[in-house]
């Protein structure tokens, strides 16, 4: 019955996307409101209600860098990947998929996070299969993958779940038009690549010319978290992402950082002033949990299988060992 009410509200909801997608090909700035009407429409609330302010706010701002983003992605993307990436994200994930989190999550007593990371390369592709066939029975419908060879194994996970949303992280050199090519026929996914300048540049080339969904993301540490927010690196950006900039922390960091890392991304939100929106990845997974789930729960499983958390004491737990859940219990509420 569920799996008939999801189809059903697919179903209304994709003809408000399309429309949406055709209305911000022909006058950008115009059917933005109409992605408010959008978003309204979806029944979760809480995910809802922030979405609408922090669009509001940008509306509000005539000289928005964002409206440069908008112009940019419209430009050169390839609108079924927008789509297909958004009703996934939108629907699959932080609606149908976070009841069902909630549900499972109370039943369980226990955290399930509403975005799962997870480790990957060729080695360990079944792995990643069955994790993720695990969590989507648990509601989670959104997974970070972090491949940076990005192995064909990877792209056919990709290609089976296209349920899911996708959020491939991916060295730039790994980027041609060959492996390009492998992901014509798959719409649900972002890519987000890292690299030097030049590796940046000519991965950049491909994906656009490809009309690719895709960011960058930048790794910090403790000792290089500061430099990511002179206003020489923020610009640099601009020439490499037309969507987001990711920022990962690449190891367990001070909390001094992780709040510094809270505060200035948002800080760059709100100012507007970068055509590309920056995340966090950290606490802003954080954040959209609480806004979904009601918990305050993030969960990264590494090549292993080891599964780590925000909540963790030091100690960790395998998936090879346990099921999913049966790990997630472990990180009681």
């Amino acid at each position: 019955m569920q799996m008939f009410k999801d189809r059903m509200a697919r179903a209304m909801i994709e003809p408000l996307v399309n429309k949406v997608l055709h209305d911000l090909k022909n006058d950008p700035e115009r059917s933005l409101r109409n992605v408010v009407d959008l978003i309204l429409s979806f029944p979760n609330g809480r995910f809802s209600n922030n979405m609408f302010e922090m669009l509001q706010k940008m509306l509000t701002n005539e000289n928005s860098a964002y409206y440069t983003l908008i112009n940019k992605i419209v430009s050169y993307l390839d609108m079924e990947n927008l789509k297909e990436f958004s009703i996934n994200a939108g629907y699959n994930a932080c609606t149908s998929g976070a009841k069902t989190i909630r549900d499972l999550s109370n039943k369980n007593n226990c955290c399930i996070p509403w975005i799962l990371l997870i480790e990957t390369d060729k080695q360990h592709s079944k792995q990643t299969a069955d994790i993720i066939k695990q969590a989507k029975e648990l509601g989670i419908y959104i997974f970070s993958i972090v491949d940076r060879k990005l192995c064909d194994e990877t792209i056919e996970i990709i290609r089976a779940n296209k349920d899911c949303a996708f959020i491939l992280f991916t060295d730039a050199a790994t980027v041609s038009y060959k492996t390009i090519g492998m992901f014509d026929d798959i719409k649900n996914i972002l890519m987000s690549i890292k690299g030097t300048k030049n590796e940046l540049s000519a991965a950049a080339d491909i994906l656009r010319e490809n009309h690719k969904f895709f960011a960058v993301y930048v790794p910090y540490d403790d000792e290089n978290y500061r430099d990511i927010f002179t206003e020489e690196t923020l610009n640099y950006f601009e020439d490499y992402t037309e969507t987001f900039l990711f920022c990962m922390p690449i190891k367990k960091c001070s909390t001094e950082t992780l709040d510094y890392m809270s505060s200035n991304a948002k800080k760059v939100r709100d100012e507007q002033k970068h055509s590309y929106v920056m995340m966090d990845v950290y606490n802003d997974t954080l954040t959209i949990d609480k806004m979904i789930s009601g918990n305050n729960f993030s969960a990264i499983i590494d090549v292993e299988g080891n599964l780590y958390s925000n909540k963790e004491d030091g100690t960790k737990y395998n998936i090879n060992n346990m099921s999913l859940l049966d790990v997630l219990k472990k990180y009681q509420k």
